[in-house]
């Protein structure tokens, strides 16, 4: 497969991508419909410690952090992903197999990318709570379930890798 050829997506991959054009637009568009940008005063708070409080601060156009980059690892995992050709394989890539392999390490990818949009628009939800509300707590067993994710797939896709025939 060269990198012409394309790979034909399932059902799946198109659900996925679906989901994190979702997320992606949510976190464009979340700060637009909970916070009245105008309005916003004082410090956003834009690191958190192990305990989920906030322990850094800036600006209010810190607000546009997380869309920021929220949009670039969209556009670059998406790029990214019509070249399978040039990923790192866990074993030598063959024409019976490497086909497989780009079908696993596109999927991955597209997890990555997912989970990630998805951990953006959670950061993004409690500084813009924290703004309204004045609650500043991020819950940090969510934070160690996308931490445990972005450890677990990779393994997982290595092994079923290593036995693509």
């Amino acid at each position: 497969m060269n990198s012409k050829e394309k790979l034909k997506f399932t059902f799946f991959d198109w659900t996925l991508e679906i989901l994190s054009l979702g997320f992606l637009v949510t976190i464009i568009v979340l700060p637009f419909i909970v916070a009245d940008y105008s309005n916003i005063s004082g410090p956003i708070p834009i690191h958190f410690n192990i305990y989920g409080q906030p322990d850094n601060y800036a600006g209010k156009w810190s607000l546009w952090l997380f869309p920021g980059i929220g949009i670039f690892i969209y556009l670059m995992l998406t790029f990214l992903n019509r070249y399978p050709n040039v990923f790192n394989f866990p074993v030598e890539k063959t024409e019976q197999n490497k086909k497989r392999l780009y079908y696993l390490a596109t999927r991955l990818v597209r997890f990555l990318k997912l989970v990630t949009l998805v951990m953006g628009c959670y950061i993004t939800f409690h500084i813009l709570r924290a703004l309204s509300t004045g609650i500043n707590n991020l819950n940090m067993i969510a934070m160690i379930g996308f931490i445990l994710f972005y450890m677990i797939a990779p393994l997982v896709a290595i092994l079923l890798m290593r036995n693509a025939k």
